[in-house]
């Protein structure tokens, strides 16, 4: 692909993230669609929640568009895997973020759902590279992955950070290993969380919601999976960058299920959100974890 084209699909992918968002926070003050504040809350001010419609819509055209095109020579299923379960998760997400209250046992279902289609569009159940023990700690990493990115989405910048650091990193594990169209497909990726990313760190102006961190939460196993089918990442790796997030959420979901808390009451007792409280700064925090 023509870098100068590359490039420039990158800055107007970017534009368009701003923008968007900045369209969206007009929108959820018009409307009312704005979290205020409760015991989990790290904001003081209400503010608008529905900021991952910018990211997930943009991020899904940018697929269907390449696809479409056939602007990168990827098979068809990779795009298939990188748009259809993410979008699966997002819905609920979008429907918990405007209405409120989605049973969680109809969540854990359509995300079970979500990952189970991952499995099937990308053929794991028919590839020697996976034994049985692993198909299941993927299954139900990525399951995990979902949520504890919901959970981790408790300050200004943090979830979009994080994800623009997975998907950097994949980036250039792939262009180590010559997967040049892989990697540019997640280059152009990157343009709307970019955009959203200077609206929603610290101060932040509007935040991503349940849609943006389950879609997070989603995209970014079934680009680490993706990578593992292609021989580019391992599992470990995978789980190193996402090592921050990963014992932060299990940790904390262990500490207050033996202590006998209400695990699924809202709180600020994760690391992140105490450090942020102690340095009096969620930026530094956001930047720390991408360190």
């Amino acid at each position: 692909m023509n870098l100068a084209l590359l490039i420039l699909e990158i800055i107007l992918s970017t534009i368009a993230g701003y923008q968007f968002t900045k369209v969206l926070i007009q929108y959820s003050f018009k409307y009312s669609l704005l979290d205020t504040t409760n015991e989990r809350s790290s904001h003081k001010i209400p503010t608008p929640r529905i900021g991952g419609i910018s990211f997930v819509t943009l991020i899904s055209l940018i697929l269907v568009i390449s696809y479409k095109f056939e602007l990168y020579n990827l098979n068809a299923n990779i795009y298939f895997a990188l748009l259809v379960p993410p979008l699966l998760v997002a819905s609920i997400g979008i429907i918990d973020d405007v209405k409120k209250g989605v049973p969680r046992l109809v969540r854990l279902l359509w995300q079970f759902i979500a990952v189970g289609l991952v499995f099937y569009i990308l053929k794991i159940h028919n590839n020697d590279l996976f034994t049985i023990a692993l198909v299941l700690i993927v299954f139900f990493g990525a399951l995990w992955t979902i949520n504890l990115y919901n959970f981790m989405d408790g300050i200004d910048g943090i979830a979009t950070s994080e994800a623009i650091f997975f998907i950097s990193v994949s980036i250039g594990f792939s262009l180590q290993h010559h997967q040049n169209d892989w990697a540019f497909l997640q280059i152009t990726i990157l343009g709307p969380l970019f955009g959203f990313l200077f609206l929603n760190w610290q101060p932040a102006k509007i935040f991503m919601g349940d849609i943006g961190s389950t879609y997070l939460g989603m995209l970014l196993p079934c680009i680490l999976i993706t990578g593992i089918l292609m021989h580019i990442f391992t599992l470990w790796s995978g789980i190193i960058l996402l090592g921050t997030f990963l014992t932060d959420a299990s940790w904390t979901l262990f500490y207050r299920l033996v202590t006998k808390q209400k695990w699924y009451s809202p709180h600020r007792s994760h690391f992140y959100q105490i450090l942020s409280r102690k340095m009096n700064s969620h930026a530094k925090v956001s930047m720390y974890n991408m360190g």
